[in-house]
């Protein structure tokens, strides 16, 4: 199993459903909730300097995406606050620790820990602009994949670990749009969707199936690096989608 992330961290791996969705975002008559706040205690604040990463340089795939192999690497990005912060970076571009401390609702030197680790690792890096503490951070790399199948313990478990840390945020997005999808305005309440269904494949085909998802999302990936191209009324919308095989009937089917 593979699971393929935008950036922030979301996509393919055990999910088991496709669903897209108009994201927790302000429309003109709605409160601006920004990024999602987590709900795992601060861990303590280290030296301010920026380590040098210690794991050897990830491969890249042609659409940007950086691919996860190392155990360490791994268990360093399992973590809500940090996964959050990716996301917040996805789609601000950048922001220093007191502007990200003020969209997840933490605390600047929280903020400032957990992109130092993430620093760490290669998946942020410093933007230019900045000057003493007010250092912009931005990603490293346009999205992440990782497979849950892999011959070595450490890593599967570590990415089994990631894996449910995503699954979890996916859920909480999918929740609050349930809770609010009142408050949007009728073309975005018609036009969000949720689906899930059953169909025969061999897994030939289901590396088809997600190979052209992936095309069409990064049909429009470029809107996220260059707000230009956003047309007018654009919002951030949230897909996830997994396929993965079902036990077979009693009767073999």
């Amino acid at each position: 199993m593979t699971r393929t992330s935008a950036g922030e961290p979301t996509a393919t791996g055990p999910a088991s459903a496709h669903r897209t969705a108009a994201p927790d975002v302000a429309t003109p008559d709605v409160a601006a909730p920004g990024v999602a706040a987590p709900d795992v205690a601060a861990p303590g604040v280290a030296s301010p300097d920026v380590a040098t990463p210690d794991v050897a340089a990830p491969g890249v795939d042609a659409a940007g995406r950086r691919n996860l192999t190392d155990a360490k690497e791994i268990r360093a990005l399992a973590h809500p606050v940090r996964i959050a912060l990716l996301e917040a970076l996805r789609r601000e571009g950048t922001l220093t620790a007191t502007e990200a401390g003020d969209l997840l609702d933490e605390s600047p030197a929280n903020c400032s820990f957990h992109l130092r680790t993430l620093a760490k690792y290669g998946y942020v890096e410093e933007a230019p602009g900045g000057t003493g503490r007010q250092r912009p951070w931005r990603r490293a790399s346009r999205g992440l994949s990782f497979t849950l199948d892999n011959p070595q313990p450490e890593v599967t478990a570590a990415a089994e670990e990631l894996d449910r840390q995503f699954r979890q945020r996916d859920e909480h997005e999918r929740e609050r749009w349930e809770s609010s999808w009142r408050s949007y305005p009728k073309p975005w309440r018609e036009a969000s969707f949720s689906f899930r269904g059953v169909v025969y494949l061999t897994p030939d085909e289901l590396r088809e199936v997600n190979a052209a998802i992936l095309a069409v999302i990064d049909g429009f990936e470029e809107r996220t690096e260059d707000r230009s191209q956003r047309p007018a009324g654009a919002f951030p919308v949230s897909i996830s989608a997994g396929g993965f095989p079902l036990p077979l009937t009693k009767h073999g089917n």
